[in-house]
Formats: C-alpha cells, sequence, structure tokens
C-alpha cells in the first residue's frame, strides 16, 4: 500500500508539489485495487504507519480514505 519508488522520490527528493503526488499516489492505489488485498475484518482496529509526522501530507491519510470509500464501516482516527 506504500507510493512506488519514483512516485516517492519525486516527492521526497525532487520537489514534486503535494496535489500532483496525491493525483498520482490515488491512481495507483486504484490501479492496484488495494480493496481486494485485504478485507474489512482485517483492518479491523488496524494501524497505518507513515515517515510523515502529520496525516495531512501522507500516504496512510490517502490508503485509509480510500478503504473507508469501498467498505462500509471503517472510522479514520489519526493518532
Amino acid at each position: 500500500m506504500a507510493p512506488s519508488k519514483d512516485i516517492f522520490d519525486d516527492y521526497m527528493k525532487n520537489g514534486l508539489e503535494w496535489k500532483d503526488y496525491e493525483r498520482r499516489f490515488k491512481d495507483l492505489i486504484g490501479q492496484r485495487k488495494i480493496e481486494q488485498m485485504i478485507n474489512e475484518d482485517e483492518i479491523d482496529g488496524a494501524c497505518l504507519l507513515c515517515c510523515e509526522p502529520e496525516a495531512t501530507n501522507c500516504h496512510r491519510r490517502l490508503v485509509a480514505e480510500y478503504l473507508q470509500s469501498h467498505y462500509s464501516d471503517i472510522e479514520i482516527i489519526h493518532l
């Protein structure tokens, strides 16, 4: 569920703007169909981790929101 190396490097090393990173990453997780990688019961109580300290510019938020849009009963809590 992590970004590809090229997307990550473009953002972290090459100055890709967050809005472009977000668009590319959302496209990627849609192509990967991550909702088929894990079922709703398996993520109950799960914690997604990332190197970003805040959820604002973080792939974990994008993954959580994507999964929330595909499953009926997901609550997102940012710690």
